[in-house]
């Protein structure tokens, strides 16, 4: 079969890279980091690497943590902060398990109305 080559690190285009070590190096990590000059997706920011675009919280975890994660799980619950205190790498079932648990998924505000008239009758 076809063999797989490893990634090949690669910088991301512009004037991104050193707008982030900029903030990784100066900023306060308490609060959440929502400033972000480039794009966006579903109000997320993203950027280009690997050609591809990917979010800007995912890129973060990597130069912090040196593993690309699945997701980037957020502490802070904010899906466009990027800031790498409130960042940590994950699965997909890590991220639905988490979102779950902090009653951020679909069922946060309890059973569904047709589930709760089933339940009394």
């Amino acid at each position: 079969g076809k063999e797989l080559r490893p990634l090949q690190p690669m910088t991301p285009m512009g004037t991104i890279r050193p707008f982030i070590q900029r903030a990784l190096d100066e900023r306060d990590r308490s609060g959440c980091w929502l400033d972000w000059p480039h794009g966006m997706s579903d109000g997320r920011p993203t950027m280009r690497f690997y050609n591809r675009r990917v979010l800007v919280a995912q890129y973060v975890v990597l130069i912090e943590g040196r593993v690309w994660p699945q997701c980037a799980c957020h502490t802070c619950d904010n899906g466009a902060c990027w800031n790498p205190a409130h960042l940590y790498a994950g699965m997909h079932k890590t991220n639905a398990m988490d979102r779950e648990e902090r009653k951020r998924g679909r069922n946060q505000f309890g059973p569904r109305i047709r589930d709760r008239e089933q339940a009394n009758g």
